[in-house]
């Protein structure tokens, strides 16, 4: 069995493009700069504070997405075991 036939079909086989690169560099910047941010908070306020503005602006961040919003039907709830 080839290594390939363990991974998904991508769109292609060839090497990596332009733009399959810039999918791959955005992403991995932006989820590495908020590390950066972290580091660079924790020089001017307490460990305290940046905890509690981390889940702050989380919380803003998840309020204006309307699917973290969305109703749950009650039939998708799980079922307690007796």
């Amino acid at each position: 069995m080839s290594t390939t036939a363990l991974t998904a079909e991508g769109t292609h086989r060839d090497a990596f493009t332009n733009s399959d690169w810039l999918l791959l560099a955005v992403p991995g910047l932006i989820w590495g700069a908020s590390f950066l941010q972290i580091a660079e908070s924790l020089n001017g306020f307490t460990p305290a504070a940046v905890t509690f503005g981390r889940i702050f602006f989380g919380f803003l961040a998840l309020s204006f997405s309307r699917s973290v919003r969305s109703k749950i039907d009650r039939s998708d709830w799980p079922q307690s075991s007796p």
